[in-house]
């Protein structure tokens, strides 16, 4: 059994309230999870305006499948976000 782990941090770009990002937060954890099944969570940087840091965890059977499913929900991040990835790191143990 392999765990694997996706850190992502984001710059946010004109965000005026922490409602706002909390909203845009949400959806994209939502999203994650239904699509992957990933256990996915918002970590530190709570309180600021302009970074969101999100990071998911899957299992697999294979380290193949693991990375996988890690690259495809990157990607997909990727392909929402209008905003800059500062800092992406994907870990398979």
């Amino acid at each position: 059994m392999m765990v694997g782990t996706l850190y992502i941090n984001i710059r946010l770009h004109g965000i005026t309230s922490l409602k706002a990002k909390r909203k845009i937060s949400s959806s994209l954890k939502q999203k994650l999870k239904n699509k992957f099944n990933l256990a996915v969570a918002e970590i530190g940087s709570e309180n600021s305006l302009d970074h969101l840091e999100i990071a998911m965890v899957t299992l697999a059977n294979d380290k193949l499948r693991v990375e996988e499913i890690l690259n495809k929900a990157l990607q997909m991040v990727e392909a929402m976000s209008t905003d800059d990835l500062q800092e992406v790191k994907i870990e398979v143990f």
